[in-house]
């Protein structure tokens, strides 16, 4: 796998106990983490040339070694690292990956279309 240069500046806003208010934090994913929150809306420039057209809602945790998971329950993807910040990088690229994966793919059964067709509505090579 080529190494990836991600932009970890993009948006990741805590769930809210108030579902209908939105999130007041806008900080990088990094500072937003925190263990009582384990659920964040993941949204816009992800990595240099990709972007989330909407929310995809990512679930930390930490394991008993310390390392954190990261995973969405839509996609079944996840990434892993030893900091937050390692983890959503990891998670980042993996999501990436599965994407150039399904894009491929798509190409061989409807099923495949479906998936792919589904995946795009959240992310997408982004316009320059």
């Amino acid at each position: 796998m080529a190494a990836m240069a991600l932009a970890l500046d993009f948006r990741v806003w805590p769930r809210s106990a108030d579902a209908t208010q939105p999130s007041p934090v806008s900080r990088p994913a990094a500072s937003a983490f925190s263990p009582e929150t384990p659920q964040y809306p993941l949204e816009g420039e992800i990595a240099q040339g990709w972007e989330l057209s909407q929310p995809l809602w990512i679930t930390v945790d930490r394991e008993e070694d310390g390392y954190f998971v990261l995973s969405d329950d839509l996609f079944l993807v996840y990434g892993e690292g030893e900091t937050f910040s390692d983890a959503l990088q990891d998670y980042v690229i993996s999501l990436i990956d599965y994407y150039q994966l399904a894009a491929a793919e798509a190409k061989r059964s409807p099923l495949d279309q479906a998936l792919f067709g589904r995946l795009r509505r959240y992310l997408r090579p982004a316009v320059a």
